[in-house]
């Protein structure tokens, strides 16, 4: 199969070397520390951007100006359908945190953030929902950090079917709100990261062009029902 002319692989990559470079001027860690990303072909039109491992983010804070440390865990996908301008028509991201002691995690929080150009029925295009599902062991045993740990325990009895909607939560959006959320970066640097991000050449967005529409239509644009189709 001839590939596109355009290297997905290296946007992302060039997109995890801006990460890595405001994650660690913050005073945080990261693993890996290379690019996680990788592209597979799943057709003539469609590209796969996943994770070889998942990305794990260490000393996080538990909110700005805070003492208390949480690690996150990130696994997903983004799937590219290579028109004339590249789109983003299907994502999933999972989020997991934990409190960390003596090598031993407990899970205190889970949010996957999913979108798909044609949602199922009564699904908001995006949307974020909160549950007690953790990352799959066989991918935490990807970790070269996270493997390390042992898990003690898990939550339980979340509900699991409340949909938020939300942005396009992709892996840029997610990361640069964890860089915001989870660490001491000062607003003006992380202006200037943001800056740097939304400038930068061939990240791809979503396919949003019937969304589009129907908000450009609605005299009510941005309230949370407009997500739905």
């Amino acid at each position: 199969m001839s590939k596109p002319a355009i290297d997905f692989q290296q946007i992302y990559q060039t997109f995890w070397a801006r990460f890595i470079e405001a994650w660690e001027k913050a005073g945080a860690s990261v693993s890996p520390r290379s690019s996680p990303f990788l592209q597979k072909y799943t057709d003539k039109t469609t590209v796969c951007i996943e994770l070889k491992e998942p990305i794990h983010l260490m000393k996080c804070v538990w909110r700005p100006d805070s003492p208390k440390n949480i690690d996150i865990l990130i696994t997903g996908y983004e799937s590219l359908k290579l028109k004339s301008q590249p789109l983003v028509t299907a994502s999933g991201i999972k989020v997991n945190y934990f409190e960390v002691a003596k090598r031993q995690a407990s899970l205190i929080e889970c949010i996957h953030y999913d979108y798909i150009e044609t949602p199922q029925d009564k699904h908001p295009v995006f949307h974020a929902q909160l549950s007690d599902e953790c990352i799959d062991q066989a991918e935490i045993e990807k970790s070269e950090t996270f493997s390390k740990y042992t898990l003690t325990s898990k939550q339980q009895g979340r509900i699991r079917t409340i949909k938020l909607p939300t942005a396009h939560m992709g892996f840029a959006s997610v990361l640069c709100g964890i860089l915001a959320d989870h660490t001491n970066i000062t607003q003006t640097d992380f202006s200037a990261r943001l800056k740097i991000v939304n400038e930068m050449a061939g990240l791809p967005k979503p396919c949003i062009e019937t969304l589009t529409g129907k908000i450009q239509a609605d005299n009510h644009s941005f309230r949370g029902l407009c997500w739905y189709q």
